[in-house]
């Protein structure tokens, strides 16, 4: 079964248990289902919201539009990457919108505050694209679902090839937020624990201009 195949059957196995979950929360006179795309539409990660926002609704589209015999409404939000409007929004789906299932985000700042608000509340969260440690890790929740990988498995399985096949000393640069943080955090843990050494390490504030300048640092 190819990787496609494999992650499909995944999401359509998840998404039957969650609807089984919360069929009896459902008005029987309804059958439907509120789920609230909260990802990022406009900004640097825009390509990503919008694959994932188009990924999701096609294999929903493909199984007629229902799961679990249920029609599935959709209450789609913006957040842009935008940590501080993060808040704001995931609670205007729980409360304004009356959302069963929340399916977001793409910047972990962003993902780690829905996953605050929605611990403990009578609504879902699907994350399929952040790799927040704390996610599902200190923020772990009954109700509380990861769909990607951590940003520490990716950084240090990272580490440990290297260290392997490498032994000679490195530098890191990571943007200076969450995920940069957390890749680099793996990859030294891993590396080190490789026998390797690492010289310098670097951060850049993570603006997401595509016209940054990395010279200083390459020439350094």
């Amino acid at each position: 079964m190819t990787n496609r195949n494999t992650s499909k059957h995944a999401l359509a196995v998840l998404l039957s248990l969650l609807i089984c979950t919360i069929s009896p929360l459902a008005s029987a006179a309804e059958k439907k289902v509120k789920i609230g795309i909260m990802l990022p539409a406009t900004g640097n990660f825009a390509r990503y919201g919008t694959g994932i926002t188009n990924g999701f609704k096609f294999h929903i589209a493909e199984h007629g539009g229902k799961i679990g015999g249920m029609e599935i409404e959709y209450v789609v939000v913006d957040d842009a990457s935008d940590k501080t409007k993060a808040a704001e929004l995931v609670n205007q789906l729980i409360n304004k919108d009356k959302v069963d299932i929340i399916v977001g985000s793409v910047h972990s700042d962003v993902a780690a505050i829905m996953a605050k608000e929605v611990r403990n509340k009578n609504v879902l969260l699907l994350v399929p694209h952040s790799g927040s440690n704390e996610i599902t890790g200190k923020l772990c929740a009954p109700n509380i679902f990861r769909l990607s990988y951590t940003s520490w498995q990716v950084g240090y399985a990272t580490g440990a090839v290297l260290a392997r096949a490498h032994k000679r000393t490195v530098t890191t640069l990571a943007w200076a937020y969450v995920a940069g943080v957390e890749h680099s955090e793996g990859f030294k843990e891993a590396y080190l624990k490789g026998n390797g050494k690492i010289l310098k390490e670097f951060t850049l504030p993570f603006t997401g201009d595509p016209n940054i300048d990395f010279q200083p640092i390459l020439a350094e």
